[in-house]
């Protein structure tokens, strides 16, 4: 193991015959035989083993996005069965019904007999708004319809509402958006109705008037107008931007690390990011029923599923589309949260100040801590980095040359990867859609995403590899680390709910930089090496993977019902983030592949040729089949 130890300390390149020609002619027998030889047998496993983790870690990151199995017609009556509610999307997305058609008025008057079934008595609420969609024949003005409904407790301190619009856009039947939420709410009214008493009311609210533009017509009108809304102490919003995927929970108020904590010990399957709090926050804080609660001051959670979004607001968003599972989990949140906030005093409950920071783990956890905590422990790490670097100078491991360098590489080849890729993602959108397709979202989509990351890995080194011939690769490594300690800064401060995706990772790294400068070349020790690199990758991969992928599904593949290339550029940080992984993971990589930076780059070049050419070989979707009369 001395060579790999002695090479990575080294400023300049190895001169060990092994890494340039094969070890079989130019090496005894013995020496492959070595436990530090890169060909033998010991050495072998431990590359197996590293690149196990790593696979490892980026499919527990995945997991992340677990959906819930769905529960059938014959569930308890007081669970939410996922095939019970599909009845109601079935009667709900026959047809499009935009606010103030013919075929709204029959959803309206669909919601309104279910809820009569069960014994309940809702109210309709009124109002003239714009006739945004052009559907009237008699005038510029159409009038919404507002379904509310009450189920009283035995003792409220607040109540709770769940929300849900039941209108759809012309082109659209509707059944994702927002038919599921629709579903997933009259389901849950059978299943609260079914079970024990409620300390506090529950109210749901069926608004009409969500699709046009950021108006929210129905949820602005309930909550400036309607008696119950000063009684609401939490809101429940569901919502999709797609028809397949985990329900995420993508979006809260301000003050919310008490919601978060309760959010957490509620739902079994909790999914939920601060990044794409922020994200969403940023990119479109009026997108959905949300907005007019959250004016109003009153706390709550933006529930959503987003994959496949190519159906978002097309013919393609029907029944047939709609993904099991991912009404499962709307409805497991509705009356998961129901039944505990439902017994909370809920005008406390929502008190708090303070943000927090929070992720998901395994699709089973949800790890979370406070916002104030974000630039502190930035701060700390970074004065961990730089005593590290000061170290390494102080040893000759480093020079301030090499280190500059390096950093120089990297954010060369960072923003030019990120702006070529960005680009040619966009190209590929406006291309499909010049010849009247979209990009297909499972097979072709997810083959050109593989493809884009393998062309990253081969910009990455082939712009770094005259760098790390010059400076070597500790100063290529440290200046890396120090760029992501520098992109934690500013995020910890101005949008603290990413912090967590450069500052733990970064954490995690410092361990086996520390051995990596303390240790003599004489002092290797193969498997420390391989638990250190192990430490440094599973926190990096299990945070960076569900962002990676969850930016892809959200914003990675247009839909031409909403806009033409929506991919630009904010598919640009989904590369961005792994442009930076790979930074993190380039010893790693490297050890896996014998040091040999051909064979690694000729591996990924490869792959990205295999891939792009098997996507171009998927068809896109016409546009005709979306129905948008375009």
């Amino acid at each position: 193991m001395n060579w790999w130890v002695s090479y990575f300390l080294g400023s300049t390149p190895p001169t060990l015959p092994m890494l340039h020609m094969p070890i079989a002619m130019n090496n005894s027998r013995q020496h492959d035989e070595a436990e530090g030889s890169p060909t033998s047998s010991a050495h072998l496993v431990k590359r197996l083993v590293l690149a196990l983790v790593i696979i490892l870690s980026a499919v527990a990151g995945m997991c992340a996005f677990r959906a819930p199995g769905v529960a059938p017609a014959t569930a308890a009556p007081d669970d939410f069965s996922a095939e019970r509610a599909l009845v109601h999307v079935l009667a709900i997305a026959q047809e499009p019904h935009p606010m103030g058609s013919p075929q709204n008025a029959r959803v309206r008057d669909y919601i309104v007999e279910q809820l009569d079934a069960l014994g309940l008595s809702p109210e309709i609420q009124t109002s003239t708004v714009p006739d945004y969609f052009g559907v009237s024949e008699d005038g510029d003005e159409v009038t919404l319809h507002n379904i509310v409904v009450r189920l009283p407790g035995y003792d409220s301190t607040k109540a709770l509402a769940l929300v849900g619009h039941y209108d759809s856009v012309p082109t659209s039947f509707g059944a994702s958006d927002d038919g599921a939420a629709v579903a997933a709410m009259l389901e849950t009214a059978r299943a609260l109705q079914a079970g024990s008493p409620l300390r506090n009311d529950v109210i749901l609210v069926f608004t009409d008037g969500e699709e046009p533009g950021d108006y929210r017509y129905g949820a602005r009108t309930f909550v400036g107008q309607h008696r119950w809304a000063s009684d609401i102490g939490l809101v429940l919003n569901f919502e999709a931007l797609g028809s397949t995927g985990p329900s995420v929970m993508f979006e809260t108020g301000p003050g919310n690390a008490g919601l978060i904590d309760q959010f957490s010990q509620a739902a079994s399957l909790p999914v939920a990011f601060s990044f794409m709090n922020e994200l969403y926050r940023l990119a479109d804080k009026e997108g959905t029923d949300f907005i007019a609660f959250e004016e109003a001051g009153i706390g709550g959670f933006n529930f959503a599923f987003f994959f496949e979004r190519t159906v978002y607001h097309t013919a393609l968003d029907n029944a047939e589309n709609l993904n099991h599972r991912s009404l499962q989990h709307h409805g497991n949140y509705a009356l998961e949260l129901a039944r505990h906030f439902g017994n909370l005093d809920l005008a406390k409950v929502g008190e708090s100040s303070s943000d927090a920071v929070y992720f998901s783990l395994f699709g089973l956890a949800l790890v979370s801590y406070p916002e104030t905590w974000a630039l502190p422990s930035a701060i700390l790490i970074g004065l961990l980095l730089i005593g590290g670097i000061v170290f390494g100078v102080r040893r000759r491991r480093l020079t301030v040359s090499g280190f500059a360098l390096g950093a120089t590489a990297f954010i060369l080849s960072m923003m030019l990867a990120v702006v070529l890729l960005s680009l040619a993602w966009w190209g590929i959108d406006e291309i499909h859609l010049k010849f009247q397709t979209v990009v297909e979202p499972v097979y072709k989509a997810h083959l050109l995403l593989v493809g884009f990351l393998a062309l990253t890995v081969v910009i990455a080194w082939a712009i770094q590899l005259p760098f790390r011939r010059r400076v070597g690769n500790l100063n290529i490594l440290v200046s890396t680390m120090f760029c992501w300690w520098l992109a934690s800064m500013p995020t910890s401060v101005y949008l603290p709910g990413f912090s967590y995706l450069f500052t733990w990772p970064l954490l995690f790294s410092l361990p086996f930089l520390g051995w990596i400068l303390w240790k003599e070349p004489s002092a290797g020790n193969s498997w420390l090496l391989v638990t250190l690199l192990s430490i440094s990758a599973i926190p990096a991969l299990l945070f960076l993977t569900p962002a990676m992928y969850g930016l892809f599904q959200a914003f990675g593949v247009s839909s031409p019902g909403f806009s033409g290339s929506p991919s630009f550029p904010i598919i640009g940080l989904s590369i961005l983030l792994w442009f930076m992984l790979l930074g993190l993971l380039g010893a790693h990589l490297e050890f896996i592949a014998g040091w040999r930076r051909k064979r690694l780059i000729g591996a990924a070049l490869l792959i990205a040729v295999v891939c792009i050419l098997a996507g171009s070989l998927v068809p896109g979707i016409s546009i005709e089949d979306f129905g948008l009369g375009m």
